[in-house]
């Protein structure tokens, strides 16, 4: 657990430095510095059957939550990201779906991509329906 959480700081300097230096460049002020942790683990106090517990909450797919804290629904190529405050729900691990989910993975998209290209069929409805919806 404290590689995880090294890892995690270690990420997060990167990220201030590279926001850091891209406003610089920019010549922009920052209005809000938000940093979203949600695919490590950390360690937190949660309230499991009555008694409070350190315990490790792994947020995969979701974004902290807790009571008032600031987090980030991150949007997709073509559609806008939202800065959101949690409600903190206990129910939830005080987490909430980031909202990234995808039609299908990556590599199905790459394979499905891969084969119409082989097969000379630029004009596959279900590759070019992918291909819109996956621009990733």
């Amino acid at each position: 657990m404290n590689t995880m959480e090294l890892l995690g700081g270690y990420a997060a300097a990167n990220h201030a430095c590279i926001h850091r230096h891209i406003a610089e460049n920019l010549g922009a002020r920052v209005l809000l510095d938000l940093e979203n942790h949600h695919n490590l683990a950390w360690k937190e106090r949660h309230v499991i059957d009555g008694v409070e517990r350190e315990v490790v909450v792994h947020r995969k797919g979701a974004t902290p939550a807790g009571a008032g804290v600031l987090g980030i629904i991150p949007g997709s190529m073509a559609s806008p990201g939202f800065v959101v405050r949690g409600k903190g729900n206990a129910e939830s691990s005080n987490s909430a779906s980031h909202g990234a989910g995808r039609v299908m993975s990556r590599k199905l998209t790459f394979l499905l991509t891969l084969r119409a290209t082989i097969q000379g069929d630029s004009t596959n409805e279900r590759s070019n329906a992918i291909l819109r919806t996956n621009p990733e």
